[in-house]
């Protein structure tokens, strides 16, 4: 038995990200169990459709034996705050670059930082940051 049977999870159910970052996934992303690679670290999608393998330990199942939309798991305030951010901000958070406050990640510094380096001007960054993160979820999708 795998360690996510163990836990009853099968491939399908929804989960929330509950770590503290450790697994470079923001707080709260909602992740749906892609592949069980018998390990610690299986597979996952965000909604983004980003891949994530995040340690068991740092998720918790939506209430999927109900057959519930995963929307009614998210708080009314959360609901409130994602509507209130960009999509290109919704992208970033996808990918780790944004926390769930919309505040740059550790992953977003570093990212930032670099292309201040090489010399992008600060007000196309974000732009270029968005339009990396799109050709990497579209070269996935064409790998799968």
């Amino acid at each position: 038995m795998t360690p996510a049977e163990e836990l009853g999870y099968k491939v399908g159910d929804k989960f929330r990200y509950v770590g503290e970052g450790g697994d470079d996934c923001p707080a709260g992303t909602i992740l749906t169990f892609t592949e069980d690679d018998r390990s610690d670290f299986p597979y996952f999608k965000d909604e983004c459709g980003m891949l994530r393998c995040p340690h068991l330990k740092n998720i918790e199942p939506l209430n999927n034996n109900q057959g519930e939309n995963t929307m009614s798991e998210i708080t009314a305030k959360e609901v409130r705050e994602l509507n209130q951010m960009s999509e290109d901000d919704r992208l970033l958070m996808g990918a780790g670059f944004l926390d769930d406050r919309g505040a740059l990640t550790e992953s977003g510094r570093l990212v930032v930082n670099h292309k201040t380096f090489t010399g992008i001007e600060s007000a196309k960054i974000k732009d270029q940051m968005v339009a990396d993160v799109k050709a990497i979820n579209k070269a996935r999708a064409a790998t799968k």
